[in-house]
């Protein structure tokens, strides 16, 4: 994946401008796959929501992946930015 465009956030951090949605992916075998392939590939961004019902796959795959998720002002090496909504 090419270096995706970032934006610089109050706090300094750097935030990824392109991400990967999990809208209507609800097989969660399926979204885990795909997540799991995005975050592979490179994005550091999944976008998804509540009413998407299929957050225990995201998180499943986050997990798997064994690259860190952003939590207040602490970071992994590498960092997911996870909005939901």
């Amino acid at each position: 994946m090419s270096k995706v465009p970032v934006k610089t956030l109050n706090n300094g951090v750097e935030m990824p401008t392109l991400g990967f949605g999990v809208f209507q992916i609800p097989d969660p075998k399926e979204c885990k796959q795909a997540v799991l392939d995005a975050l592979a590939s490179g994005y550091r961004l999944i976008d998804t929501a509540a009413a998407y019902q299929n957050e225990a796959a995201v998180g499943e795959a986050i997990k798997q992946s064994k690259i860190f998720c952003i939590k207040r002002y602490s970071f992994g090496r590498s960092v997911i930015f996870l909005p939901l909504k």
